[in-house]
């Protein structure tokens, strides 16, 4: 069954929060999401979480370095 992580976990099956993945054996998925780490996932459920792209920073990590190092220009 195709899932979406909520929560990072680690064990015979490994995933990080947001990622989406696969898992066939019925134990192991049942034991996560009854924990609460895993949620069926189709690609329908993500259409709530993404942003609008107006609301993305354009210039986002594109600063002025002098500023960030205490307005001392580098030579």
């Amino acid at each position: 069954m195709k899932v979406k992580a909520l929560k990072s976990f680690s064990g015979s099956i490994s995933m990080h929060e947001g990622e989406t993945g696969d898992i066939s054996r019925e134990d192991v998925l049942r034991d996560l999401i009854n924990a609460g780490y895993v949620a069926p996932y189709t690609d329908e459920t993500d259409q709530g979480d993404k942003k609008p792209e107006s609301d993305v920073k354009q210039n986002a990590g594109k600063g002025n370095n002098a500023k960030q190092s205490g307005g001392v220009p580098k030579t």
